[in-house]
């Protein structure tokens, strides 16, 4: 069992109820990590929910503070003996950073489409001159 797999039975077994357990039963489908997209864990509301209860524990926000905290924007690169390639690497490994981040905070927030606005389009009256 691997790093996360133990921390996330550790926290869901240790601070969940029998209720939540009977009201919310939970059947976990396996999908090979290489296939399954962020798009389709947001549209599965069960696996949203699941993500929503783990952002609320307080060691798991702990954990994503730190990883925040470690971002590769504060390692400086030295002001004498930098080529712009390594600038270039530098920047691509903080969006890159950046982008997980973003990433595993999205897997708590549901997948929405967009609605259309109303139309409230008139045809231009020409201005009297």
């Amino acid at each position: 069992m691997n790093l996360s797999a133990k921390l996330f039975s550790k926290l869901f077994h240790k601070e969940r109820s029998t209720e939540s357990v009977e009201q919310f039963p939970i059947k976990v489908q396996l999908v090979s990590s290489s296939t399954l997209t962020l798009d389709q864990w947001r549209r599965d509301t069960r696996l949203v929910a699941s993500a929503k209860e783990l952002a609320r524990h307080e060691v798991f926000r702990m954990m994503a503070a730190v990883l925040e905290n470690s971002h590769v924007r504060f390692v400086a690169l030295p002001t004498v003996g930098a080529s712009q390639d390594d600038r270039a690497a530098q920047q691509a490994r903080s969006e890159g950073y950046q982008i997980c981040l973003n990433n595993l905070e999205a897997m708590s927030k549901d997948w929405k489409t967009g609605q259309m606005p109303p139309e409230t389009f008139r045809p231009v009256q020409p201005q009297p001159k």
